[in-house]
């Protein structure tokens, strides 16, 4: 055979094991995309089922009423100060501290019901490790641990845009805590981003059409 035409076969061949090879590398990366995928969601389920198996009636209530106090009233929280919060919030308060509360311990009067020390304490003791188990969670999510979609849908019901809660905000812009809890701050902002961009788009097609 021709000297001409052994180079050329020669040559081809090693490009066609170029080509193999990169294909094999090509395969091998879609291979780990798609395991490093399927274990954020894997991780994404652990999380949520984790979260789930850690609820009780009282941290949530918790979370509901602390987000309606004031920068002031998360202070005295914080502090464990006593005072008063208005009474349409007593339902939640006795969910919230139902592990503690004794008949006759929350008394109406004209400046609502008293939260007394004891009552304080419980309530950031709830708070806290409300936090706390978000945060775990929305660590993974943060640095892409977890699958973010899944995150995202299935905690973003702890904050209300129509209520104007952001997950115990006013609590965590405290001195003593507003360096704790990045994970909750970063997915906070991220819904806040969406929720407005979601609204200007809608004011524009109102506008548009009007």
């Amino acid at each position: 055979m021709d000297s001409g035409w052994i180079q050329a076969i020669a040559e081809a061949v090693q490009a066609m094991a170029v080509v193999f090879v990169i294909w094999q590398v090509i395969l091998l990366r879609r291979q780990i995309d798609t395991d490093h995928e399927r274990s954020r969601r894997v991780r994404a389920i652990d999380d949520l089922n984790a979260w789930t198996k850690s609820l009780d009636k009282a941290q949530p209530a918790a979370r509901r009423l602390v987000d309606s106090f004031s920068s002031q009233q998360c202070a005295c929280l914080i502090q464990k100060q006593p005072f008063h919060i208005a009474s349409e919030h007593l339902r939640a308060l006795e969910y919230a501290l139902v592990d503690i509360a004794k008949d006759g311990d929350f008394k109406k009067t004209e400046d609502g019901v008293l939260l007394s020390e004891k009552h304080l304490g419980h309530l950031l003791f709830l708070c806290i490790s409300h936090l706390n188990a978000l945060e775990v969670v929305l660590q993974g999510w943060l640095h892409g641990i977890s699958d973010k979609k899944i995150i995202e849908g299935q905690f973003g019901y702890v904050v209300s845009f129509k209520q104007g809660n952001y997950i115990l905000e006013r609590l965590r812009q405290h001195d003593l805590l507003k360096d704790n809890y990045p994970a909750i701050s970063a997915f906070v902002a991220k819904l806040r981003l969406g929720h407005d961009s979601a609204s200007n788009a809608l004011r524009s097609e109102i506008t548009s059409r009007s």
